[in-house]
């Protein structure tokens, strides 16, 4: 009988170990299907962001057109101007460049070329939203985004404004946050900062050119766009001290 007793502990021991052994090879299966899994889920993304990549990229290049005749002669809204002013007082911009302080003042085609860029750069939001990321986009484009959003935002305040008591539109809502973003990636981008931003645009007078200064050399002049007027409790400002806030709050803003 002890013998028995001593052959059934083995037993039972044997089995212990074989219960254990199959338990590892099982978590060692379950790590390889996920280390699989993984590996595919990132084949996809990366498949995913590649995509959203290249659609941007064509999107942005149709819209090239309208965003030039944006840059070129897009009347300058009265805020803007007085910053310029402000940033240059010994040589302010030439009071004979076309301005603006209300919608009614712009033409139904400066309304129409706004309203196709706006409509581009919902496209590139939506591009960032469905993987394209941020970063990427804003290597390429964060000067076109920047003003954009200087000549446009001030028309996107007031399309949005609430009107007899009734909330807003939401147009053109992401526009801002490119924007911000783009601000801030040049603000603490090194390859960047330090940089003025303006924009050459031809003059009142024939064969005339000029230098409109949005941001000069210390970073003073344009400002990010905090909010529209109908969400006085919601803030688009992003951070701009490191590179990666600036990407992660801006990808976070526009995938809400």
């Amino acid at each position: 009988m002890p013998n028995a007793t001593l052959h059934l502990t083995d037993w039972a021991a044997i089995a212990g170990i074989a219960a254990a052994i199959g338990t590892l090879v099982t978590l060692g299966f379950v790590i390889r299907q996920l280390k699989l899994g993984n590996k595919d889920l990132q084949a996809q993304v990366r498949a995913q962001r590649s995509t959203a990549t290249m659609l941007f990229q064509e999107r942005f290049k149709e819209s090239e057109r309208a965003r030039r005749h944006v840059f070129m002669e897009f009347p300058l809204h009265d805020s803007l101007f007085e910053t310029m002013c402000k940033l240059r007082p010994d040589a302010p911009p030439d009071p004979r460049l076309a301005t603006w302080a209300t919608c009614e003042e712009l033409t139904k085609e400066q309304k129409a070329v706004a309203k196709t860029v706006i409509n581009a750069c919902n496209d590139v939001a939506q591009y960032v939203v469905d993987g394209l990321e941020l970063r990427s986009a804003l290597q390429q484009y964060h000067l076109p985004l920047l003003r954009v959003g200087t000549l446009l935002n001030p028309y996107l305040l007031e399309i949005n404004a609430e009107r007899d008591g009734q909330k807003g539109l939401r147009t053109g809502r992401r526009i801002p946050i490119l924007y911000n973003a783009a601000l801030a990636y040049h603000r603490c981008n090194r390859k960047h900062k330090g940089r003025p931003v303006d924009l050459q645009r031809p003059g009142p007078g024939e064969s005339e050119t000029v230098s409109l200064c949005f941001l000069d050399a210390d970073g003073i002049g344009i400002e990010q766009f905090k909010c529209f007027p109908d969400t006085p409790e919601e803030s688009l400002l992003l951070p701009d001290d490191r590179l990666s806030s600036v990407i992660t709050a801006a990808e976070e803003m526009l995938r809400r």
